[in-house]
């Protein structure tokens, strides 16, 4: 019976044999990610703030919950130097993670009284956020590593909905159940599903041949091997070559324009539809909502087809040229924002364009990945994409004094605009032919 189940174990399939399989993988792990963010960052606080918890008590335990989002940077270049290949160049860090996000939200069950326990609570908060880096890394790596070029596209739409349809469901479902069932009955209902998930890296190899298990058959892959950075010498020299190639400083500046136009538009729509506009915040949180949800759907039933049929250049361009025409309209029409349903199509449209971008974008960070530092690279591109979001939001106040509501939208149309002409730069096929010259 136990060579049986050896033997069964040995053949299943890898994920670089079959694309379904690889779909299936990265929406299970992709959705891993989405559950924690609706636990930890809406519904929890919701539930916490009904019962009396403060601003100020809300907001700390938040930040310092996501304090680790920062992290990915330093956990990648390990990543990159370090894994047991027998078993894969990322999955040993992805069942790693996934055990300690399933143990991290177990630790909150153990909190029955959560407005007595707080500090412990927002250990419990920073230590899921913790391994999801570590995971959200290491699923990025390895789908660099397994998955083809021309399935990029379609892949990360694929990941990115099922991103989305988790933090949608876990936000409503798991308010639901904290109202219900209380703390520790929905946190072990979590903790349950992260280990449900973690079957999916524990059955699937990344390559043919490798360790299903640490005690099992198998060896390392040529593939693993010759793609794993020697030393950290090597890792600073390789991102350094890749980093100065003409398509990824083209890429950087793209993202540096677009991001700053999002996050100076996002922050300006709720500004504009709470405060100046009268809206109910409630009501800008559902439509918000439900434009994520609508996004999630149609990225992983459409958008990654999309950007795939007509390229990940050309759909970012469109997607960027066409939310700038739609942002002038719009700061040269004031006087049609009382018309809610004006804005409320603005909004939904531009939740369904920043999908097919972020496709799009992230299809091209991972072409551009020299695979030695691929989860770094990555890793740099997510963090200065962040980074930009957060300077244009920061912008603002400035922006809004000075030229008002209606005008900074012309700000936002600029910097897509920009985007879009830095993104022509971009050249893939040269690219891949630098880093073909690189590896060897």
């Amino acid at each position: 019976m136990v060579k049986w189940r050896a033997a069964r174990a040995t053949n299943l399939p890898a994920l670089t044999q079959q694309r379904w399989l690889r779909y299936v993988a990265f929406s299970v792990l992709y959705a891993a990610q989405g559950l924690p963010y609706g636990f930890i960052v809406v519904a929890l606080p919701a539930f916490l703030a009904e019962r009396g918890l403060s601003a100020a008590q809300i907001g700390s335990f938040i930040g310092i919950a996501l304090l680790p989002v920062s992290m990915k940077l330093l956990v990648a270049p390990l990543m990159d130097r370090w894994s047991f290949l027998p078993m894969g160049r990322r999955r040993p860090w992805v069942l790693a993670a996934q055990l300690g996000m399933a143990l991290s939200f177990a630790a909150f069950a153990l909190v029955a009284q959560p407005l007595a326990h707080l500090t412990w609570l927002t250990i419990a908060g920073f230590a899921a956020y913790f391994f999801i880096a570590f995971q959200d890394v290491a699923v990025d790596g390895m789908a660099i590593d397994v998955v083809p070029l021309q399935e990029q596209a379609r892949t990360n739409g694929v990941m990115r909905g099922s991103m989305l349809l988790g933090m949608s469901g876990s936000t409503a479902g798991v308010s639901w159940l904290l109202n219900h069932w209380g703390l520790p009955p929905t946190a072990l209902l979590v903790s349950g599903m992260m280990v449900a998930i973690m079957v999916v890296p524990l059955l699937l190899r990344e390559r043919p041949g490798e360790r299903l298990l640490p005690w099992s058959s198998g060896e390392a892959s040529a593939q693993a091997t010759l793609s794993t950075a020697p030393n950290w010498k090597s890792i600073g020299r390789n991102l350094v070559q890749v980093l100065v190639l003409p398509s990824s400083l083209a890429l950087a500046g793209t993202i540096l324009a677009c991001r700053a136009a999002s996050g100076l538009l996002e922050a300006a729509l709720t500004v504009i539809t709470v405060q100046e506009l009268g809206w109910q915040d409630t009501t800008f949180t559902q439509l918000n909502a439900s434009g994520y949800l609508a996004a999630g759907l149609i990225g992983m039933l459409l958008g990654g087809r999309l950007v795939d049929t007509i390229g990940r250049k050309r759909a970012m361009t469109a997607a960027a040229l066409v939310l700038m025409v739609a942002t002038v309209l719009l700061g040269a029409g004031p006087h049609l924002w009382p018309e809610r349903g004006v804005v409320s199509s603005y909004i939904i449209a531009y939740l369904l364009l920043d999908m097919v971008f972020t496709i799009g974008f992230y299809a091209t960070a991972m072409a551009l990945c020299a695979p030695r530092v691929a989860a770094t690279q990555f890793a740099l591109y997510m963090a200065l994409s962040n980074f930009a979001f957060s300077v244009g939001a920061s912008r603002l106040g400035i922006l809004k004094d000075t030229f008002g509501s209606a005008h900074l939208l012309f700000w936002v149309a600029g910097g897509l605009a920009l985007g879009a002409l830095l993104l022509q730069l971009i050249q893939f096929n040269v690219h891949r032919q630098r880093l073909d010259a690189l590896e060897k």
